[in-house]
């Protein structure tokens, strides 16, 4: 599981969720000075901590249903026909 990055001043992410982690795959070229996939990473994971952090803080609020549809994308929500079907 990986993905380039696409452009020479960007990064390549890709993820995969499991019930207890993520698995977070980074990377950028090399050729660029200004990329640190490593620093990246770190970040990255400073703030799904922080994120596990505040829903362990309120465990009663976590386990609320969400408002938010099952179904979304960025593409659809900018008025993309996508074709996506996502049941939850």
């Amino acid at each position: 599981m990986c993905y380039g990055a696409v452009v020479p001043n960007g990064y390549g992410a890709a993820y995969n969720p499991h019930p207890d982690n993520i698995v977070v795959v980074i990377s950028c070229w090399r050729t660029n000075p200004n990329n640190n996939a490593s620093k990246f990473a770190e970040m990255l994971d400073s703030a799904f901590t922080e994120m596990r952090e505040l829903v362990l803080s309120n465990p009663q609020l976590a386990k609320q249903p969400s408002n938010e549809p099952v179904e979304w994308s960025i593409a659809k929500s900018l008025g993309a026909d996508v074709g996506l079907n996502v049941t939850g």
